[in-house]
């Protein structure tokens, strides 16, 4: 392969990166996040399918907002979410709410 067709691939390369690069959404800086996870029973069994969600002592940060929340796995099992699976939740204090819901089918005839 000679110089110019080289400089022609890494040219349409380039081009190309600019060209996605252009199209992407631009995403706000994230807070840094750390790890939360544990395990939750009630009554000696593992809860399964409780929603445990983090609500920040000083409130919503008006500048970057965040949702940190989970979901427990059939063993009980959770790791807090903010922008990524697992990621965990930015520095701060947080309460906990914990909401566990039953389905209910109800037939209507």
């Amino acid at each position: 392969m000679t110089c110019s067709a080289r400089a022609q691939i890494v040219g349409l390369v380039l081009c190309a990166c600019l060209c996605l690069c252009s199209c992407s959404e631009h995403l706000p800086d994230r807070a840094p996040t750390y790890p939360v996870t544990g395990q939750i029973y009630v009554d000696g069994q593992p809860a399964a399918g409780l929603q445990v969600e983090c609500h920040s002592v000083s409130g919503m940060d008006s500048a970057a907002p965040t949702v940190s929340a989970t979901t427990t796995d059939p063993d009980g099992k959770f790791a807090i979410s903010t922008y990524l699976s697992g990621d965990g939740v930015p520095e701060g204090e947080y309460r906990l709410t914990f909401v566990w819901r039953k389905l209910s089918l109800i037939s209507r005839s």
